[in-house]
């Protein structure tokens, strides 16, 4: 099958590699002007005006951009069903860290050393690492990271917690520290990477909620604030950890009905409280491991 890409990205690399063998690409599309006519994979990178002169079978969404990339390929007279989205397991290369048995079970003590590091900072595991741990007791191992939601009033709190505890962290992983804020400069997250050998296994994403108007808003995500008015806690690994107030209502807000397990997701599939994000973002470096330097 003749495939254009839509998203001159690493997950579109990633998906190029991972299905070298089942299509024939033809081109990669992209709206950054800045790439057009260059090459990546040694496929052209090419504006959404030239997709027409390709003989094209199917455009395969790599992008989180779902919205707005199918409103504009509808907008260039693109039937929907020429119109696919790549899973995101199909975006990535390495392989899946807690499907690895040692990987997950550092991750679980992770998860203890963190919650011991926050204590009573306002804080809750979210998102697929609450789906796991609700649903089936464990990560889902087919998952890549750590999701935990803070407030952004509290971003310095938690950054103090996660160096002043570092010690406890680097007994399991090297780690690296970042904090990322949006192009307006307010908070977005802290992110820590796991790294072995000098390869990142995968991150926890400290994701900053912003009050407005009776929701939180986080980088991708929407959620009543009813659900982070005090919180409810679930056994993981014989330690309490905190979790949203009425984490099954979180749960079924956020996922639909959250008790069927979904593996090849895209993000058309995603949470129900998605949304694409509002502002770019920018990195600063807090912390790295010795042994990474």
């Amino acid at each position: 099958m003749k495939i254009l890409l839509f998203g001159a990205s690493l997950g579109g690399q990633n998906f190029i590699k991972n299905h070298a063998d089942d299509y024939e690409f033809l081109a990669i599309i992209d709206n950054d002007s800045n790439k057009h006519g260059k090459l990546l994979d040694n496929l052209k990178i090419i504006s959404p005006t030239r997709i027409n002169e390709y003989p094209y079978e199917q455009i395969i969404v790599t992008s989180m951009y779902v919205d707005s990339i199918s409103s504009q390929l509808y907008d260039l007279g693109i039937p929907e069903n020429k119109i696919q989205f790549a899973s995101k397991n199909s975006m990535k290369v390495d392989d899946l860290p807690f499907e690895n048995k040692g990987i997950l079970s550092k991750a679980n003590r992770l998860i203890v050393c963190l919650s011991q590091a926050l204590g009573d900072i306002s804080h809750y595991y979210t998102f697929g690492t609450l789906l796991g741990i609700a649903r089936d007791g464990c990560l889902i191992p087919w998952d890549d990271d750590i999701d935990i939601a803070i407030f952004a009033d509290d971003i310095e709190l938690v950054q103090q917690a996660l160096l002043t505890h570092v010690a406890s962290f680097e007994e399991l992983f090297d780690i690296k520290l970042f904090v990322r804020k949006y192009s307006n400069g307010t908070p977005a997250s802290i992110t820590l990477d796991c790294i072995e050998n000098g390869r990142k296994l995968f991150m926890v994403n400290f994701d900053c909620m912003h009050l407005i108007e009776g929701m939180v808003k986080q980088e991708l995500n929407d959620t009543p604030i009813r659900f982070f008015v005090g919180y409810d806690e679930l056994i993981f690994e014989e330690t309490t950890i905190r979790v949203p107030k009425d984490y099954k209502g979180y749960l079924e807000y956020t996922y639909g009905d959250w008790c069927v397990v979904k593996r090849n997701t895209s993000f058309a599939d995603n949470t129900i409280s998605f949304r694409e994000p509002l502002y770019s973002c920018k990195t600063e470096f807090l912390y790295e491991s010795k042994k990474n330097n």
